[in-house]
């Protein structure tokens, strides 16, 4: 599997449902789950043609720039008034 394509992808359905449930209608909570320990520390590789700009992430290890996505998404979904619940775990098994 090509993760770099995954999370791309999965980085596009963040912005754009994000966009839903922070302007959308109040009628939907969001629960985030959050490892705490990593089970791998892959790191995004960097893409011949940087296309979407996305290059400086080359090098960084994915649950990084996961984490700061999840502590950003949080942020600004609470301060929006979304009801929101964090389950949090050590560790995947």
């Amino acid at each position: 599997m090509d993760y770099s394509q995954l999370f791309l992808a999965y980085s596009t359905d963040l912005h754009s449902l994000g966009q839903l449930v922070q302007d959308g209608p109040r009628n939907l909570m969001e629960t985030f789950l959050h490892i705490e320990k990593p089970v791998s520390k892959l790191k995004i590789p960097k893409l011949e043609s940087d296309v979407d700009g996305l290059n400086y992430l080359a090098g960084k290890d994915f649950n990084e720039v996961g984490q700061k996505a999840f502590e950003g998404t949080r942020e600004a979904h609470t301060e929006g008034g979304i009801p929101i619940i964090t389950v949090r775990s050590s560790k995947i098994r």
